[in-house]
């Protein structure tokens, strides 16, 4: 089987005020669009006992990034002062425009060598390269930096066994991982270009197991040594959310352990699981409010533990209820030798703007044959939870004095239908229903109620 998808984008998008909603913006925008073309290639029995999965992905982005003016805004939009220099969000003004250029091919051999054994092997493989100009802040900087390239190769790959004993009752999965990164990119600072190359190699490790104690019980236990590479904004930054280039950020390591348990009986079903991180370099946002630029940075040391829980119930075949809830604890476990501060009070500390438990539930009824013999209906209703948290570190400051998240409450309802032997799908949804305040994890008000329809087209060709 063999399969082509193209799609593309376009983005207008006015930056209405700074990440902490501080400064209100009247002229700064993004814009940029997107093209992707993508080849897929499935095939089953291509030998004995061997399947294959290829992807190859080519997609070219293009954006821009304008700040301007001299304006100083209010929140009404009216001016209300003038600068003698930069821009509303960088020192610099900016009329950058960008184009970077990502391939990405990805390729998964399944093996079976007997009947309780397979044998697999992944690859993913993604390069991204990206050029730009901008006159604007060329004649600030007396160069324009950003003519140089950047880049990001990345090569995951892994080995896996997976084995059954006791006829298909325990299951073994075994994985051996490998880390390729490189990465070449630079950062501004005072008016002067750095430039930062890594090259780094890494191995990871897991191993899981399974065991069906019987129709309706399930236990699972995993270990993990693993590596997050940092992502493209991490590294190279995005000027429009006053965020800074990092090309020195490493990856994060972490030995991840989790041990879950999962019944179905009937009507129910239910997973409860509980997990143990223990990170090395975690990558956090240290958010500071403009003119200085904000960056992404390595923490030393983190630990998380916690818990998840879901609970499915399905009284007909057409009703479907789901709720789902996460308790999660990030402490800080750099102390001050290692961290180079001056003293222990952070250590152990939660860390700031992360929510530490949230949860949602859901309804879904689904109604097949409802006014023709193709045809499909579809009704939903969200609720989505989390609970109040502070903004900066909680040993920091007063307790009546502190900035918090406050604990939110958002649903969002919609309906589709679907006719045409599943070819033509419409759907109406509405986001934040009930038009609660809404936050991120910065305290930025996000958009209140709002509407979408989507018309989703299917065709096929034998």
């Amino acid at each position: 089987l063999i399969s082509v998808n193209f799609t593309m984008s376009d983005l207008y998008d006015e930056i209405q005020h700074n990440f902490e909603m501080r400064q209100p913006y009247g002229q700064a925008l993004n814009s940029g669009a997107s093209f992707n073309i993508g080849l897929k290639y499935e095939k089953y029995q291509i030998t004995k006992n061997l399947d294959v999965e290829a992807y190859l992905g080519y997609n070219k982005i293009l954006s821009g990034f304008t700040d301007t003016t001299f304006n100083i805004y209010d929140w009404n939009g009216d001016v209300i002062g003038r600068k003698s220099f930069g821009g509303e969000i960088t020192p610099s003004q900016n009329l950058l425009n960008l184009t970077g250029h990502n391939l990405t091919g990805r390729i998964a051999l399944n093996y079976a060598i007997n009947k309780n054994t397979k044998l697999t092997l992944n690859s993913l493989a993604s390069s991204y390269e990206r050029t730009g100009e901008d006159p604007v802040a060329e004649e600030f900087y007396g160069v324009d930096h950003f003519k140089n390239p950047v880049q990001i190769i990345r090569i995951t790959s892994g080995l896996g066994l997976e084995r059954s004993f006791f006829s298909k009752k325990l299951i073994s999965s075994t994985a051996f991982k490998h880390y390729g990164f490189y990465s070449e990119g630079f950062f501004l600072e005072n008016g002067e270009r750095t430039i930062i190359d890594q090259n780094l190699s890494q191995f990871g490790f897991s191993q899981s197991f399974r065991w069906k104690k019987s129709e309706v019980i399930q236990i699972k236990s995993s270990y993990e040594y693993a590596t997050r590479l940092p992502d493209r904004i991490e590294l190279l930054g995005d000027f429009s959310a006053a965020i800074n280039a990092n090309p020195g950020l490493t990856p994060e390591t972490s030995h991840n352990q989790n041990l879950g348990f999962s019944a179905k009986n009937g009507m129910w079903k239910t997973e409860l699981n509980g997990f143990y991180r223990n990170i090395r370099d975690i990558i956090i946002l240290q958010a500071v409010p403009p003119p200085v630029l904000s960056k992404h940075e390595n923490l030393l040391r983190t630990s998380v533990a916690g818990i998840e829980g879901t609970v499915d119930f399905q009284p007909y075949h057409w009703l479907t209820t789901r709720v789902n809830i996460t308790y999660q604890d990030i402490r800080n476990k750099s102390d001050r030798i290692n961290a180079g501060v001056s003293s222990d009070r952070f250590f152990g500390v939660r860390l700031p703007n992360r929510p530490f438990l949230f949860g949602n539930s859901n309804i879904q009824i689904e109604q097949k044959y409802l006014l023709s013999k193709y045809d499909r209906f579809q009704f939903w209703l969200q609720t989505f939870f989390v609970q109040r948290f502070f903004r900066f570190w909680e040993v920091d400051g007063r307790t009546d004095d502190k900035l918090e998240i406050p604990e939110q409450r958002l649903h969002n309802a919609g309906i589709a239908y679907t006719l045409s032997n599943q070819k033509i799908t419409f759907s109406l949804e509405s986001q934040n229903l009930s038009n609660n305040k809404a936050l991120d994890n910065f305290r930025v008000q996000k958009p209140g109620r709002s509407w979408h329809f989507r018309i989703r087209l299917f065709t096929t060709k034998s």
